[in-house]
């Protein structure tokens, strides 16, 4: 088993997620258009959520984000921002791009992740992360 997912649970319909309510949620995945957000996430004082495709979504603790993440990573190493590169490929992945010093957009990315990245690389599906590690020396 994939050591990510060893603590995932999925809430079908034949469950129960009261049961769940008691224990910290970093992250949640959603399965419903993005446009409805607000609809979501109406009466939530403490949850945002983040498309990455037209009927998906994250649903995260409000303040928090991929950026957040990679910032608390590289003060813990003592990396710099100009250090670190991150690869992107949906709108969830804005707030990774915005913190560091190569940001690269997928092939197969959304307008939004190219525009905000420095390098488009190609595709997942033709190995977009080998194609940019090549261009940038590092492979």
């Amino acid at each position: 088993m994939n050591i990510a997912c060893q603590h995932c649970e999925v809430l079908d319909e034949g469950r129960d997620f009261k049961q769940f309510l008691d224990q910290p949620i970093f992250q949640g995945m959603i399965a419903v258009p993005v446009t409805n957000k607000q609809q979501v996430i109406q009466g939530t004082k403490s949850v945002d959520m983040v498309g990455w495709y037209p009927t998906s979504a994250d649903l995260i603790p409000l303040g928090n984000s991929k950026g957040e993440g990679v910032k608390k990573i590289l003060d813990y190493y003592g990396f710099s921002k100009e250090e670190a590169m991150a690869f992107g490929d949906g709108d969830n992945d804005l707030e990774l791009l915005k913190e560091v010093g190569v940001s690269i957009a997928m092939g197969n990315g959304t307008k939004a992740v190219k525009e905000a990245a420095s390098y488009i690389t190609h595709s997942v599906k033709t190995d977009g992360i080998a194609y940019a590690l090549k261009h940038f020396g590092i492979l």
